[in-house]
């Protein structure tokens, strides 16, 4: 079984990357989703409030997801502690369901799409890094319709993550994601039929 991680900055396009992964025949595993699943967890819970208080709840008094956001990206060192809560026992979660494929489906490819994956020390787990990439002003008006922010709030939360040119260095590929979908498509299939000839080419050997 190969492991593929998939990762860029806010907005760049990871998500979309990881659903044509997933219609060429992998098994997405979505860091997003299962934070959403962590965030639910009454320990977790406990410790997030005690840092940033009932303000992030919403009216159903849950934690709200995008208030959790906007708090913690205000500076480097509350998103740094948001990130010690939550990051074990998403990693946890992953390695779990990581566990329980590589038993059930051995010849699967796997996609872990995390935003943080580097950050996490999730890198790793993965036998290939894809990371995804997507120039500014592209990025910030998508992330203006997909998020609802204003352009302050999405610079504010690319400067506080690692540097795209940072997160390059750690890749075996790069996807640049600011043309078409079609296009990001053609990009996405040609490395999924070459991790396929490398897992193939492994078998033999």
């Amino acid at each position: 079984m190969k492991v593929i991680g998939v990762t860029g900055s806010f907005g760049s396009g990871k998500t979309t990357v990881s659903k044509i992964l997933k219609n060429l025949g992998a098994v997405v595993l979505n860091a997003d989703k299962i934070t959403h699943g962590v965030l639910a967890n009454v320990k977790v819970r406990k410790k997030i409030l005690a840092i940033f208080g009932k303000g992030i709840l919403g009216k159903n008094k849950k934690i709200n997801r995008r208030y959790l956001g906007e708090a913690a990206f205000k500076n480097k060192l509350l998103l740094a502690k948001l990130c010690k809560i939550i990051h074990p026992p998403v990693i946890q979660r992953m390695k779990s369901q990581i566990k329980h494929l590589r038993s059930k489906r051995p010849d699967v490819i796997v996609v872990m799409d995390a935003p943080l994956l580097i950050e996490a020390g999730l890198s790793n787990m993965v036998d290939k890094l894809i990371v995804v990439t997507v120039n500014r002003d592209l990025q910030i008006k998508r992330c203006k319709k997909s998020t609802g922010l204003d352009k302050k709030n999405i610079l504010t939360r690319i400067k506080i993550q690692m540097p795209i040119k940072e997160k390059i260095r750690f890749s075996d590929f790069i996807i640049d994601n600011s043309g078409t979908e079609e296009r990001t498509k053609r990009k996405v299939k040609r490395i999924w039929e070459q991790i396929q000839r490398q897992t193939v080419q492994k078998k033999r050997i």
